[in-house]
């Protein structure tokens, strides 16, 4: 079993409510549910960007890179 959360796209209109995040409540009811039921997750994968709200739940940073080959 793949014990990684895959976290994508939780974005919403800012114009809405510049002082209000739904994303992050969420993601706080995400990490609260995975403590309750002790689910087993190594990693949380919050995708590609660097957004300072990853930071701020991350204690680690891994590079995600692509390569395209385009062959003769």
């Amino acid at each position: 079993m793949n014990k990684i959360y895959y976290d994508w796209n939780t974005a919403y209109d800012v114009s809405l409510e510049p002082n209000f995040s739904p994303g992050q409540a969420l993601l706080g009811y995400i990490v609260k549910h995975f403590f309750e039921k002790r689910i087993n997750v190594i990693s949380f994968n919050f995708m590609r960007g660097d957004e300072n709200y990853k930071k701020h739940w991350s204690n680690d940073c891994t590079a995600n890179m692509s390569i395209y080959y385009e062959g003769d």
